[in-house]
């Protein structure tokens, strides 16, 4: 079921139209029409609303739910499908709106044989490129899986909440932000996050070039208003305050130990929680290592808890940075360093 949601001129220089689609997807369903190529003019976002959809783009495959953003760039063939039992929702954003044209058509009106298929793609500059790859049998694309070497997305908030971790019961009430997640080789089992962490040096995130230069430009910025400092210690709010005493027994550090600008929350063989508390925000960075049946998936999860007014509108003023440029980098940097120490043993 497909319904126009709008169609406006957008903020461009050419001034070309745009159309938002809005198209449910039925459980475990994939459409022929995929995967495609559009008008080398064109090209296509896709947004999850609701459920869990898997995209193909080019070779990378990666699954994303609600707070996901996938991008179809033009001339690069494409295809999705819901890999979920329920009924999914997704928001499409075709540039130029043509593009979108075709699948309205298309739904209205199936064409009856190849030929008035071939003239429908023509009209509207799709190219048809081969079988849907995500139709069910197919165990190139499997759902919830990310190829190794693929992208790094953001993880449905279903996904992460379903893994076994104490930070869901400690951090009751406090907003996830986003969670990532990168999927590595599997060369042996039984490596835990705390192996991972010693044999890397403490150091899993190495910041590109451009991530530090953004980073020490935040910190510039920081130091001019006066963000950063610490809330002296009988003001400042910690996380470590709901640990139980079973919890500190157990962390591999104590609560509180200085890493970087953040502070140990817990340290689990499998589960780390670092927090963060300046006058932006107070906010905590939980990582994880979780292996599975061919591989392991590192998860990176974000909280982050408003300390007033400025903390909206900073986390809106940072965000684009975070999830396009920044965090990605980090979850590669993440894969290099696996692959260069216990990837390789």
């Amino acid at each position: 079921m497909l319904s126009r949601l709008g169609r406006w001129k957008i903020g461009s220089s050419n001034g070309r139209p745009s159309a938002w689609l809005q198209c449910n997807e039925f459980p475990h369903r994939s459409r022929s029409i995929h995967p495609r190529r559009e008008a080398s003019t064109g090209q296509a976002y896709s947004v999850p609303i609701v459920g869990e959809i898997t995209f193909k783009i080019g070779d990378d495959v990666t699954v994303g739910g609600p707070g996901t953003c996938a991008f179809m760039p033009r001339n690069v063939p494409h295809a999705w499908k819901n890999s979920r039992t329920d009924t999914g929702r997704v928001l499409f954003l075709y540039t130029p709106a043509a593009a979108g044209g075709y699948v309205e058509e298309l739904l209205a009106h199936r064409p009856s044989n190849d030929d008035e298929r071939n003239r429908l793609c023509e009209r509207y500059h799709w190219e048809i490129v081969g079988q849907n790859p995500l139709s069910e049998g197919d165990g190139r694309a499997r759902a919830g899986r990310v190829r190794p070497g693929g992208p790094m997305p953001r993880i449905s908030r279903q996904e992460f909440e379903r893994l076994p971790l104490r930070v869901h019961d400690l951090l009751a009430g406090v907003p996830l932000h986003d969670v990532w997640a990168v999927d590595l080789p599997r060369r042996r089992s039984g490596i835990t996050l705390e192996e991972f962490v010693r044999v890397a040096g403490g150091r899993l995130f190495i910041p590109s070039p451009v991530v530090r230069a953004l980073l020490s430009l935040r910190f510039f910025v920081g130091g001019l208003f006066g963000w950063d400092p610490e809330p002296d210690a009988p003001m400042r709010e910690t996380f470590a305050t709901r640990l139980t005493a079973s919890d500190r027994s157990r962390s591999l550090a104590p609560a509180g130990t200085r890493e970087g600008p953040f502070r140990v929350v817990y340290r689990f063989e499998n589960e780390q929680l670092l927090e963060l508390s300046n006058r932006t925000a107070h906010a905590a960075a939980l990582s994880t290592l979780v292996e599975t049946a061919d591989a392991y998936r590192f998860y990176f999860a974000v909280y982050v808890r408003s300390v007033g007014r400025l903390t909206p509108v900073y986390m809106a003023l940072i965000d684009p940075f975070r999830r396009f440029v920044v965090y990605p980098s980090l979850l590669r940097s993440v894969r290099t360093t696996w692959n260069h120490t216990v990837g390789t043993a």
